[in-house]
């Protein structure tokens, strides 16, 4: 599912679910939700509304603001022909109405991921993540995955942070989502390790024997994980919902510096075995 307003952070992510899905023969299925005043949907002839930033009180024209969601929807779906145009087959738009949390909750599986751009309309800084999209890393815990602005996916290969602080069998869950990712879109996996972990050495002998690329550091700020992206041609993050690293990420606005997607997982712990395939060897939590 792909959150598509036809902004320009909608776009490269439509593009990037686009991409993805034919890597790894899924669907792409762009998701426009209406911004329609509840005074709109009950016929209410007059109404008020209180600016969200503002405060202000101010009258709304409800005629207008239907004229105005009209012209937005085609907008939307004439962007969507646009962008489409350039690939084998036109996606379908879904059209909903109501809050987001409630509209996904209902229209995703559980093996379904979400993608989003980083900011929408609203967004003055296209690499920041805007409000919908903080409400959505924080409020749910189905994959989503964060593109930056661009028109696609970038070369390169997938790394999982496994960090201390949580626990072995979410690290070996994640490793495992990372892994099954990395395969799916045809790219080589790098595992970024804190060196201060217990099993450490089993660990990296276990993904070692995976064909996993493991490096060993810490990532103190937003310099070393930059100096990291670029020594190691790395094109997507994988991230712990829960994890350190993201709250600093995001409290601390390293995305602004960061070219890369982040995929962002909330690690099922009841299995403490990462299972990499018949045959292979599992990581244990």
């Amino acid at each position: 599912m792909v959150m598509f307003d036809g902004s320009p952070g909608s776009q490269s992510a439509l593009l990037y679910g686009l991409a993805l899905g034919r890597l790894q023969q899924r669907e792409a299925l762009p998701l426009y939700l209406h911004e329609r005043a509840l005074s709109v949907s009950c016929e209410f002839e007059s109404s008020v509304e209180i600016g969200a930033i503002s405060g202000q009180v101010r009258s709304v024209d409800t005629g207008a603001h239907r004229v105005r969601q009209t012209v937005r929807v085609q907008r939307v779906r004439a962007c969507l022909d646009h962008l489409a145009g350039t690939t084998d087959a036109v996606p379908r738009l879904e059209e909903r109405s109501g809050s987001p949390l409630a509209v996904l909750a209902e229209l995703l599986q559980p093996t379904d991921w979400l993608v989003i751009g980083r900011s929408g309309y609203g967004g003055y800084q296209p690499a920041r993540p805007g409000r919908l999209a903080r409400q959505l890393i924080e409020k749910t815990d189905f994959p989503l995955l964060l593109t930056a602005p661009g028109d696609g996916p970038l070369p390169g290969a997938v790394a999982v942070v496994l960090e201390a602080g949580r626990p072995s069998a979410a690290r070996a869950a994640l490793a495992e989502h990372a892994l099954a990712h990395a395969r799916a879109s045809q790219r080589a996996l790098v595992a970024l390790i804190d060196p201060s972990l217990e099993d450490l050495p089993e660990l990296v002998s276990q993904l070692q024997s995976t064909g996993v690329a493991v490096v060993t550091t810490r990532i103190p700020g937003r310099l070393t994980l930059l100096k990291l992206c670029q020594e190691h041609g790395l094109a997507e993050l994988v991230l712990d919902r829960q994890g350190v690293l993201l709250a600093r990420a995001l409290g601390e606005d390293w995305l602004d510096s960061l070219d890369q997607a982040i995929l962002i997982v909330s690690p099922r712990c009841a299995d403490s075995e990462f299972r990499v395939g018949p045959g292979q060897q599992a990581i244990h939590g």
